[in-house]
């Protein structure tokens, strides 16, 4: 008991870390090769607003090579600097980019050593840098302002913010902008659940809508194992981590970016993790985890193992993900997304990916650096970052739609593009979101837009936070993330009684310091309405 006790915290605590440094596509879930896409007509070019090469009155190819000294993410097969996107920028503007890689497990330690030694690099580039990180440095000056560059050098991302009206969503509570984004337009902002059709119609029901009809449904699946495993069935499986994504399902649409875990939907900071709402998924979940409904080793389990399972066999009737071909493969149409239970309860986004590339002192050329990134924000440009070359990883037909070139999609944009895990300094093409015909993208645009129309919330402001806001955040959360993890696994797994232990775990969060951390968010929320609204 007591080893199974110790294992459950550290799973659930190194959880509570990983979602604390998430951004909006960082997510422990495996992170999607495509955004949302659309096929509602035929694609328009969409028009260019730079010939691609130019950038104020920098002209490209410089008439002399200028190197910049880079950090960047990388894990194998998406390294950055193999990219075709990056070959044929260097070969467009004569910007050679020396970059230092490193892997998800390293790229926080690596990223705060650089800045903390003083021996920092010219550009973070795809580099996973959050808001919070980047208002340290920037308050220090060694992360510069880009109002000046951008309104200078890049006519192309002014253009963008415009047409989309995200401007505040990159700007910093000080009035300046100090990364550029990811720009890929509204879209839901959190993996949801893909449930088993196939098995829905073996046991004679349809899709879920309220939490009782959904239970119904689990109990179905165990009961009538309707899969290709003999005894071995799990009507909803769930890697370790994976419990968060269920928040939304009950009525709870967290803002993964604050670190927090506020709703703010209702206008107002409440804590998501001590509402009725909250004590309700755990009731459900300890119910569901005691008849068996969820497989036992949910704290354990891996999302690698979940995705064998899938490639491989028929045994879950439901996982999360960002699209069920990716993990079920060529068998996602009998995986539709399962509905909220409630409306106006998804997480969405603005689409503005944060820390995609920020410039330091150190750089010599932040005028080169931003004319060169402002490529990447036009229709041609973000076709060559999300897209790749014409020819070689796309074929476009006279028609204005277009099909990849390669078996494995994912692995073409990943090894080519600057797509992938970690935001980058681009906007999505219109072609690649109006112009697909691939059917796993089209299947699931049609769930995605449903999820959009019928059951968003309205995608939360970008707050800023004080240093002295800052240290006091990351200082509470260090205990009051664990613990929370660690009360919301004893009672799933049956060893804490909820009725019994909620009013001394709420205690438990005050003792902690959760008023201040109310407060702390409460200031940030009250600050952006003073200024934006």
């Amino acid at each position: 008991m007591k080893k199974r006790f110790l294992a459950i915290i550290l799973v659930m605590a190194m959880f509570v870390i990983v979602l604390a440094g998430c951004s909006s596509n960082g997510d422990p879930a495996p992170t999607p090769a495509t955004g949302n896409q659309s096929n509602t007509s035929t694609p328009s070019d969409g028009g260019s607003s730079s010939d691609g090469t130019d950038g104020g009155d920098i002209s490209f190819p410089l008439a002399e090579p200028y190197t910049v000294n880079a950090f960047a993410f990388s894990t194998p097969g998406e390294e950055i600097d193999k990219t075709l996107t990056m070959q044929t920028m260097q070969e467009m503007t004569n910007v050679i980019w020396n970059f230092t890689l490193a892997s998800e497990a390293e790229l926080m330690e690596k990223m705060l050593l650089s800045f903390n030694s003083g021996d920092y690099y010219d550009v973070y580039i795809k580099s996973g840098i959050d808001a919070a990180t980047t208002a340290q440095f920037a308050r220090q000056g060694i992360i510069i302002p880009l109002n000046d560059l951008i309104d200078q050098y890049m006519p192309n991302l002014k253009a963008a913010l415009n047409e989309e009206n995200v401007w505040t969503s990159v700007t910093s509570g000080d009035g300046n902008i100090y990364s550029l984004p990811q720009l890929l337009g509204p879209g839901i902002a959190s993996p949801s659940y893909f449930i088993n059709q196939d098995w829905l119609n073996a046991v004679g029901m349809s899709m879920p809508k309220t939490e009782n009809e959904f239970l119904e449904v689990l109990r179905a699946f165990r009961d009538q194992n309707p899969g290709d495993g003999g005894d071995e069935v799990y009507p909803m499986f769930m890697p370790a981590g994976a419990l968060a994504y269920w928040l939304p399902y009950f009525g709870m649409p967290i803002d993964w970016n604050t670190s927090s875990y506020f709703d703010i939907s209702a206008g107002e900071i409440t804590y998501i993790y001590t509402c009725d709402r909250y004590n309700n998924l755990l009731r459900f979940m300890q119910n569901a985890y005691a008849e068996k409904l969820i497989n036992q080793n949910t704290y354990t389990a891996t999302w690698d193992d979940m995705g064998a399972y899938g490639a491989t066999r028929d045994v879950m009737g439901m996982f999360p993900t960002w699209g069920a071909y990716l993990t079920v493969g060529d068998r996602h149409e009998s995986f539709p997304m399962l509905m909220p239970f409630q409306p106006n309860s998804f997480p969405t986004s603005d689409g503005v990916g944060y820390g995609a590339l920020v410039i330091t002192d150190n750089c010599e050329r932040p005028d080169i650096i931003a004319s060169w990134a402002d490529i990447l924000y036009d229709e041609t440009g973000g076709r060559l970052a999300a897209m790749g070359v014409e020819g070689i990883t796309y074929e476009l037909h006279s028609d204005g739609f277009y099909d990849w070139i390669g078996d494995d999609i994912t692995t073409v944009r990943h090894t080519n593009t600057l797509s992938g895990y970690q935001n980058a300094p681009y906007r999505d093409p219109r072609l690649y979101n109006e112009g697909t015909r691939d059917e796993f993208e089209l299947f699931l645009w049609k769930d995605r837009q449903t999820l959009l129309n019928d059951y968003r919330a309205a995608p939360p402001p970008p707050l800023s936070w004080t240093d002295d806001e800052l240290r006091d955040k990351s200082t509470l959360l260090a205990d009051i993330g664990p613990y929370v993890a660690e009360y919301e696994a004893m009672v799933i797994t049956g060893e804490y009684n909820l009725d019994a232990t909620w009013n001394d775990y709420i205690t438990t969060l005050n003792n902690m310091g959760l008023e201040r951390l109310l407060a702390i968010d409460r200031a940030a929320y009250d600050r952006w309405l003073a200024e934006y609204r």
